[in-house]
């Protein structure tokens, strides 16, 4: 980018940051927080056979997650899910008694989480520099 251009953009703003690869110890702090006891996915795979096999799964997803971002080829199967509606209160015929949740891939989600987490990191960095 222009160092001169007017489009109201920091010139400054790099990417190399999120250009990084997912490591282990990233996909072990994600699999750390995520919740046991919660709803299978579509394929009936739960959160916890992440969560409980952390170190041993780790450099698997490391490298599924890698091979994923490089290639920018994200697996069909990964975008598809399920809204569920579950009951709030009121009137139980009436749909705004009623809010939906998605149920996603696990795997899907943990990568999701991974650059979610890559992302507020490199924002907080930036925020930081232009204090």
């Amino acid at each position: 980018m222009n160092a001169g251009s007017n489009d109201g953009l920091n010139s400054d703003l790099t990417t190399e940051q999120l250009d990084t690869p997912i490591t282990i110890d990233e996909i072990i702090k994600v699999l750390s927080q995520l919740n046991h006891n919660k709803s299978a996915d579509l394929n009936s795979v739960v959160a916890d056979v992440f969560i409980e096999s952390k170190q041993f799964i780790s450099p698997f997803l490391c490298s599924i997650f890698n091979h994923i971002f490089n290639t920018g080829i994200y697996p069909e199967a990964w975008s598809k899910g399920a809204i569920i509606p579950i009951y709030k209160k009121g009137d139980p015929n009436n749909p705004t008694s009623y809010r939906g949740i998605t149920i996603v891939n696990t795997m899907a989600k943990i990568l999701s989480l991974l650059l979610r987490v890559c992302i507020n990191k490199w924002c907080d960095n930036k925020g930081n520099m232009n204090s």
